[in-house]
């Protein structure tokens, strides 16, 4: 049967989205219609609060628990593969982690930025991967945490299998 999954991600508070591919909504006769007097449960809408749709690729976006979400539906055969590639610009700048960052572990001072990613393994899901690439203007890459961050001039690339939870940072000179 065909896989159906509705895809949430997660990233920094702000993020802006530039494009999103690979996704691919169920038609719409599959979904049933709301019955009169069901009202929008108020729990879920103070955490989600507005939710603004991507008329381009249809994907859901909305500010929750700290973070920015985009939300969108992807659909699999049996037998097939879908890649889905989210692009996203990060706020103006990134925040300087607290004491538990990397650059405080490395005893480095305050003109370095530290820049983690956690990505966590959907529970059951098989023969996943992960590949994330970031470009940065105007900043040396002065460390790296995770054996799977490739290191390029404008930036690094990390690509994994996702066979459990990920966890990768990289340290940047002011």
């Amino acid at each position: 049967m065909r896989n159906v999954n509705y895809l949430r991600l997660y990233a920094p508070l702000g993020s802006k989205l530039i494009s999103a591919e690979g996704f691919t909504a169920p038609p719409g006769n599959l979904f049933k219609p709301v019955r009169d007097g069901y009202s929008p449960d108020k729990d879920l809408q103070s955490i989600q609060g507005a939710v603004y749709v991507d008329p381009v690729s249809g994907t859901r976006i909305n500010n929750e628990f700290g973070r920015t979400v985009f939300g969108n539906w992807i659909m699999v055969d049996p037998g097939k593969e879908v890649e889905v590639i989210l692009k996203y610009r990060l706020p103006g700048k990134l925040k300087i982690s607290g004491q538990n960052g990397i650059k405080s572990i490395l005893g480095l001072d305050s003109k370095f930025i530290d820049y983690k990613m956690l990505v966590e393994k959907q529970p059951g899901a098989k023969n996943t991967s992960f590949e994330s690439a970031v470009i940065v203007k105007n900043k040396n890459i002065a460390a790296r945490v995770g054996s799977d961050v490739a290191l390029q001039n404008n930036g690094w690339q990390y690509k994994t299998a996702l066979d459990s939870d990920k966890y990768y940072g990289i340290v940047l000179e002011e």
